[in-house]
């Protein structure tokens, strides 16, 4: 039989197991901040244990503006009595006992008034939940391209027809061939095959996180540039752009995804053809016109507008068209997730996206972002590095594609470089070793079979940390290969370059190094 104080501590223990097993930390504080309990699932997110929390200032799982703030409102609470402290669903930065920092989501709990006052905390962790919405916008974007294939195969045939017809007619050298001109097509088409594949892999394979200062215009160009290759021609593109340079503060590719989600549905609805406009422009929002756009705030705005002349819009279809997994779509043919990425997208920027659609006569989806101050104009050429030929600096260059390898070497060469080449990893690194004293500069493929360009780089900065490195890939670098060039300080080239970018880059590069007379 059971009795009343073993009752009690079945209780308790049952009580204390749900606690230890919450998802959330949970941290109770005193009025000065001082820890009073805490659940096994805080000591196994902030790295401590139970004995070296208790009785510290919970300030300490904070960084430092955090931990200001918090200070500050403990302070106001003893002076004023006021007992909202923070509040609840708010984001913050947590701090582990290692003092890395994580993302985290942060409600206060309030004690009853008394003679010792308690609040309690629920954090969670995260910076899981961001990773898995970095991965969900991917994909998204990933769904968008799968919309542009076709189009994109299209035009990829139309632009490699003119090369090999031209490299073929070059090869029989028939007379009364202008040969020059011929050149010129192959060139010019392969050109515009660059331009297309660097644009798609930008979208699909661009990282988000990244928030900079984001040229709008120079978005949009890419944007048109893959519509005008995988829209069909029964739909005509127009694009206005201010002459203003406006710029925002974001992720350049969410906002590209913003742009591409939007023209997707406007072509899907323009079955017969039409036409599609993008519009830039700056709005200033001011005080009284806020209340016509929920979620508006006054100020400066870059507004991104996308019109179609397509079917328009059901007002009921309005109300829900960002509701996730919510399409008009026939099954098979669309996920729902396009509008919702794009609000997401937009809240996440501190912008809103106002709608007007008519049946039958089209719609204008407009996207409202904060504007940073517009940036003075420069001259191009005041930013373009000094191309000098080369005075007889020796260059390491390594990638296992020989043509690539020998056109490189042919443009350095011609160029005033000296060039030790290598047709892979292993031979890279033993030219490294043999003529260390000599080289200036490596130019060094990222995929190569066997000893691949992380290790190369890793092994040339090891032993030469001054030694400038210039990696090159026909993908951008993410993952292993984009901490390898961080380590080794390397700058980056995008294949396929020209002769005037490979000059320039390194032209850059060899500026930041005393060049040492070739003794090879």
């Amino acid at each position: 039989m059971t009795t009343p104080n073993s009752a009690t501590d079945d209780f308790e223990a049952r009580l204390r197991a749900v606690f230890d097993a919450a998802i959330d930390a949970i941290i109770t504080i005193d009025h000065r901040g001082t820890m009073q309990s805490l659940n096994h699932t805080a000591e196994r997110m902030f790295g401590y244990t139970a004995a070296e929390l208790l009785g510290q200032n919970v300030s300490i799982l904070m960084p430092a503006p955090f931990a200001v703030e918090h200070d500050g409102y403990l302070e106001r609470y003893r002076r004023t009595g006021e007992k909202r402290i923070i509040g609840i669903g708010r984001e913050a930065i947590a701090k582990r006992k290692d003092g890395t920092t994580f993302p985290i989501e942060l409600a206060i709990g309030e004690g009853e008034p008394g003679s010792r006052h308690r609040f309690t905390g629920f954090i969670r962790d995260i910076s899981k939940k961001e990773e898995l919405e970095a991965r969900f916008l991917r994909a998204q974007r990933l769904e968008s391209v799968g919309t542009l294939v076709s189009g994109i195969a299209h035009d990829l045939n139309n632009i490699l027809t003119p090369i090999l017809m031209a490299v073929k007619l070059l090869k029989k050298d028939k007379p009364g061939l202008d040969r020059a001109d011929l050149l010129d097509t192959a060139q010019t088409s392969a050109e515009r095959g660059v331009e297309l594949i660097r644009q798609l892999l930008t979208f699909a394979g661009g990282l988000n996180g990244e928030r900079k200062r984001v040229s709008v215009q120079d978005v949009m160009r890419e944007v048109v540039v893959l519509l005008d290759h995988s829209f069909p021609k029964s739909i005509t593109i127009q694009h206005e752009l201010t002459d203003r340079l406006l710029t925002v503060h974001g992720d350049p590719t969410q906002i590209s995804q913003v742009l591409m989600n939007l023209c997707v549905n406007a072509r899907d609805a323009m079955p017969e053809g039409g036409t599609l406009t993008l519009t830039l422009s700056q709005n200033r929002l001011l005080p009284h016109a806020v209340e016509r756009y929920p979620g508006a705030k006054p100020g400066e705005y870059v507004v991104i507008s996308v019109t179609d002349t397509g079917t328009g819009i059901p007002p009921d279809v309005q109300e829900k068209m960002f509701d996730p997994f919510f399409t008009t779509k026939p099954f098979g043919q669309g996920t729902g997730l396009g509008l919702s990425t794009v609000l997401g997208i937009v809240k996440s920027h501190g912008g809103f996206v106002n709608v007007y659609s008519e049946l039958d006569r089209g719609t204008k989806m407009n996207i409202f972002l904060p504007a940073e101050p517009s940036l003075v104009a420069q001259d191009p050429a005041a930013n373009t590095p000094n191309q000098e030929m080369g005075h007889g600096e020796w260059i390491l260059v390594a990638d296992d594609e020989k043509p690539i390898l020998a056109t490189v070497k042919a443009a350095l060469e011609s160029h005033g470089y000296r060039v030790l080449a290598a047709n892979s990893g292993s031979e890279a690194i033993e030219h490294f070793r043999r003529h260390h004293e000599t080289i200036c500069l490596a130019l060094i493929d990222m995929m190569m079979p066997g000893i691949d360009g992380p290790v190369v780089m890793a092994t040339i900065h090891q032993e030469s940390p001054n030694l400038p490195i210039v990696a090159s890939s026909g993908l951008r670098p993410t993952g292993r290969f984009a901490a390898a060039i961080a380590a080794a300080k390397a700058s980056f080239l995008l294949k396929p370059f020209s002769d005037d970018e490979l000059l320039s880059t390194i032209a850059t590069r060899m500026t930041r190094v005393v060049a040492i007379p070739s003794t090879a």
